[in-house]
C-alpha cells in the first residue's frame, strides 16, 4: 500500500514538472518568434531592443526602441526614425478627472474618435485612443493620454506603422516627480 502511494506520487509530480516545462517552452516561443505585424523582421522581445530615456524637465523615464532618435525640446520629446515621428508632450490642467479633460479636448479640437479604450499605465488613469480631427491623416493618429495630478501627457502618432512602437512606448512610461 504505502509503496503505491509513493509511484502515485512521484507520477504526479513528474507530471506536473513536464507540464511546466512545456509551458515554459511554449511561452518563450511566443515571445521571440512571433513578428510584428507592421515591421515582418521584428519580434516581440523588446527588453534588448530598447534604451532608457529620461527628461527631468518634463519628469518622466520611457524605453524607447534603439532604432529611434529621441529629440528633447524642453516642452516635447521628439521620437523618430525613418517610418516617421513620435511627439511626447505634458499639457498642465485643471480638471481632476481625465474623463473631464477628454471632453474638453474633444470640444477644442473638433475630433471624430475611431476606437477608444480606458487603462492603467503605471498606476495612472489613461486613454488610448485613434482619432480623426481636421488635418489628420485619412488612418487617424493614435494617442495616448495619460493623467498625473495636475497634467496629461500627451504621447501620438499620424504614422500608421508606428502604432505598435507608440503602445510600446506609451506602456513603458514611468512618471518620476
Amino acid at each position: 500500500m504505502k509503496k503505491n502511494n509513493s509511484l502515485i506520487i512521484l507520477a504526479v509530480v513528474i507530471a506536473l514538472l513536464v507540464g511546466v516545462v512545456l509551458s515554459l517552452k511554449v511561452n518563450k516561443e511566443n515571445k521571440t518568434s512571433v513578428p510584428s505585424q507592421s515591421k515582418p523582421n521584428a519580434t516581440i522581445d523588446t527588453r534588448e531592443r530598447t534604451k532608457i530615456f529620461q527628461s527631468k524637465l518634463l519628469k518622466l523615464n520611457i524605453a524607447v526602441p534603439t532604432t529611434f532618435n529621441v529629440k528633447d525640446e524642453g516642452i516635447r520629446l521628439l521620437i523618430s526614425n525613418p517610418d516617421g515621428m513620435i511627439i511626447l508632450s505634458r499639457n498642465g490642467t485643471q480638471f481632476n478627472l481625465l474623463d473631464d479633460y477628454i471632453k474638453d479636448f474633444d470640444i477644442k479640437h473638433k475630433t471624430q474618435v475611431l476606437n477608444e479604450k480606458m487603462l492603467t499605465i503605471n498606476a495612472h488613469p489613461a486613454f488610448n485612443r485613434i482619432m480623426k480631427y481636421p488635418g489628420s491623416t485619412p488612418v487617424g493618429d493614435k494617442i495616448y493620454f495619460i493623467y498625473v495630478g495636475d497634467a496629461v501627457y500627451h504621447i501620438s502618432t499620424s504614422s500608421p506603422v508606428l502604432f505598435d512602437d507608440l503602445d510600446q512606448i506609451a506602456q513603458s512610461f514611468r512618471y518620476t516627480p
